[in-house]
């Protein structure tokens, strides 16, 4: 049996993927202004990353409160990641470096993320600095760590898993599909939650026909 219970992996309710934000490095950003609340210290990070220019830091999301964090931020090169706390998979097994140069996705479990103020994707809270450059596409928390066997078949799937249809869908808090089925500016939650988010600093043409 298939280690996993993403089952839309295995042919039920698979989706189409063609779509993905381009963010440029600037001040491009998603802005979640609903707050999301506290995940615990199980909450699971995903999305596929194509990073553009690889010189520096970016950060791939980013959300604090006065009492913890949740961010994932990747230094210059072949990128190491540095985050609150959990367990990195690069391209669907457990790696702590994102190779420089076309589409991976990553995930990371274990994560504590407590999410009082807005939810930022592609830039440091703070502002502009560490402005994200490339593409994201399938962006999902869950508020529980998903196993080994899941991330693997997240990547396997390549974004086309229905999140929605497989035995994580009632832990999941938000999923961004970045583009598909999506109209500017606004990138729809595709969980239940409503979590919508708000391209700002972007045009519509950021909304690009390249997935991975």
């Amino acid at each position: 049996m298939f280690p996993s219970r993403l089952v839309s992996v295995l042919g039920k309710g698979a989706l189409e993927n063609n779509y993905a934000l381009e963010f440029d490095g600037s001040n491009d950003r998603v802005k979640i202004d609903s707050v999301i609340g506290d995940l615990g210290s199980s909450a699971t990070f995903s999305a596929w990353i194509y990073r553009a220019n690889t010189d520096g830091y970016h950060y791939f999301f980013d959300a604090r409160n006065n009492s913890g964090a949740g961010f994932v931020q990747g230094n210059s090169g072949n990128t190491t990641i540095n985050k609150s706390s959990g367990t990195v998979y690069v391209d669907g097994v457990a790696s702590s470096t994102l190779a420089t140069g076309g589409w991976h996705h990553l995930a990371i479990t274990g994560m504590t993320i407590n999410i009082t103020q807005d939810l930022m994707i592609g830039v440091h809270l703070g502002g502009s600095a560490f402005s994200f450059p490339g593409k994201m596409d399938e962006y999902a928390i869950w508020n529980t760590s998903l196993s080994a066997g899941d991330i693997s078949a997240l990547y396997q799937a390549r974004g086309t898993a229905d999140l929605n249809d497989d035995g994580n869908s009632a832990n999941l808090v938000g999923w961004w599909r970045m583009g598909d089925g999506d109209t500017f500016p606004t990138i729809t939650d595709n969980s239940t939650n409503s979590n919508d988010g708000t391209m700002t600093n972007m045009t519509a043409s950021d909304i690009v026909k390249d997935t991975p």
